[in-house]
Parts: structure tokens; C-alpha cells; sequence
């Protein structure tokens, strides 16, 4: 393969957010020599081709900074037989994942490698509350709590979840009693109700 292919290739990468460069000095020419690393979503995208499991313990311990927790904890994944229940997740990745985007004119910084990985491991924790095989939640019930990493986060996830349930649950209670009031209500105390509770979409 020519010099001009592969630069051609690592281009194309870097325009899809898959791949990002550092410099590492200048070559004799003058040139800049860059140094290219995946991203957060091009570890998971490389990943997602299904062509890459025999090599993700070594894509991990070598690019383990972009990886999401849950794909560094591939080993003790697999050690409780969620091996193909993992792959597919994985090849499952939303499409909005796979090419996560900086805004326009912003600068891909550290916290939106953070906001990407955050989006896999959400995606990763649909699945397993959404598996319609008993025994299959089990083993990412027993795999998550057994490890100290997966249980800080599956707990944050789960009391952010949880908030935002009831704010949902709260936000309904008020609207049942806004219809159901069998008098006008006090529009001026349901403006200042509604400044004090944010807005939630509902999904039914």
C-alpha cells in the first residue's frame, strides 16, 4: 500500500471522528510528524465491525484512555459468560455513538471523549435492563456487582435514573391535578409551579 493511500485512509478516519493526531516533532522535510490515536467512538466503531474480537484485551491495555468502562471490563465480562451477549452490544451501537461530533468550530477536548464513552456505557445499560432472558440479566447483575468499578457506575446510573423517574412521576401527579380540578385553578400559582419544576419529556 502507498504512502498516499494510507495518508489518504488516516484523512478519511480523522474526518469521521475516528482518528485524531499529536505532533511529535518535524521530519527533515519540514513536515509536521503526526502521531495518530483512535478516538473514544473510533475504539467502538473498530469494535462494532464484529472483525475485532480476538484482540480486545490487547486494544484495551493499548488504547485503554479511549475506552468505555464497560469495554475495558471485557475480560470480567466474559468471565461470567456475557461473551456474545457483549458482542451484541457492541456491533448494536447507535449510529449517533459511532459519530459523535464535536459542535461545529469546537475543539474535541477530554469531557466529550467523556460525553461518548458516557453514551456507550448507557447504551450497554439498556441492554442489560432490557434483555428479555431472566438468566441473562442475572449474569450482568452478578457481573456488575462483583466488580467495584461496574457497581459505582451501574449505582450512579441507576439513582440518576431513578431521579429522573420521579421528577417524571412528579410531573404527571401535577397535571392529573390541573385537569382533574373540577375549578378553574389559580393560574398565577400554576406559572409560579411551573418556574420551580423543570420541563420533562414524556415518552408513552
Amino acid at each position: 500500500m502507498s504512502s498516499g493511500t494510507i495518508h489518504y485512509a488516516l484523512g478519511r478516519l480523522e474526518e469521521r471522528g475516528l482518528l485524531e493526531w499529536v505532533p511529535k516533532g518535524r521530519a527533515e522535510t519540514g513536515l509536521t510528524i503526526k502521531e495518530f490515536h483512535p478516538t473514544s467512538n473510533g475504539v467502538i466503531a473498530a469494535l462494532a465491525t464484529g472483525k475485532l474480537w480476538n484482540n480486545v484485551d490487547q486494544i484495551v491495555e493499548r488504547w485503554g484512555s479511549w475506552v468505555p468502562l464497560t469495554l475495558k471490563k471485557w475480560s470480567h465480562l466474559v468471565s461470567y459468560g456475557l461473551e456474545e451477549e457483549m458482542k451484541r452490544v457492541v456491533e448494536s451501537t447507535p449510529e449517533e455513538i459511532l459519530h459523535a461530533r464535536p459542535a461545529p468550530g469546537d475543539e474535541r477536548t477530554e469531557a466529550f471523549e467523556d460525553f461518548v464513552r458516557d453514551l456507550f456505557n448507557w447504551h450497554v445499560l439498556r441492554n442489560v435492563l432490557g434483555s428479555r432472558d431472566r438468566a441473562t440479566r442475572i449474569k450482568w447483575y452478578k457481573a456488575i456487582r462483583d466488580d467495584p468499578e461496574l457497581r459505582r457506575w451501574a449505582l450512579e446510573k441507576a439513582r440518576l435514573g431513578l431521579s429522573k423517574i420521579r421528577a417524571s412521576v412528579t410531573s404527571w401527579e401535577r397535571l392529573v391535578r390541573l385537569f382533574e380540578a373540577a375549578e378553574t385553578p389559580n393560574w398565577k400559582e400554576v406559572e409560579e409551579e411551573e418556574a420551580r419544576w423543570p420541563a420533562v419529556i414524556f415518552q408513552i
